[in-house]
């Protein structure tokens, strides 16, 4: 499973449109500058992880909380927030 996200002009609404953009705050690849990049089911159906669209390079994966308060589409939105402040902040 691939979830995209476009966030164009401030817009914080999931979407299977498209990927996250630099420009919505994302940063590009450090190894090939790539400027896409989408959140993916990482290792189970409770990891999340960002990667670049071009090249696929991977940040690490976060995990997406799976009981307890909140709604499933509210916890995917945080996790995939998560997993983009982790690609954000890569070494």
């Amino acid at each position: 499973m691939t979830q995209q996200l476009e966030r164009e002009n401030g817009s914080n609404e999931a979407s299977t449109a498209g990927s996250v953009r630099v420009d919505a705050g994302v940063r590009p690849c450090p190894f090939c500058g790539g400027v896409k990049v989408s959140v993916h089911e990482g290792s189970t159906f409770r990891w999340r992880f960002a990667g670049c669209d071009e090249c696929g390079a991977n940040a690490g994966e976060i995990r997406c909380q799976t009981t307890g308060t909140g709604t499933k589409e509210e916890w995917e939105k945080d996790a995939e927030c998560r997993a983009l402040e982790e690609w954000n902040v890569r070494a």
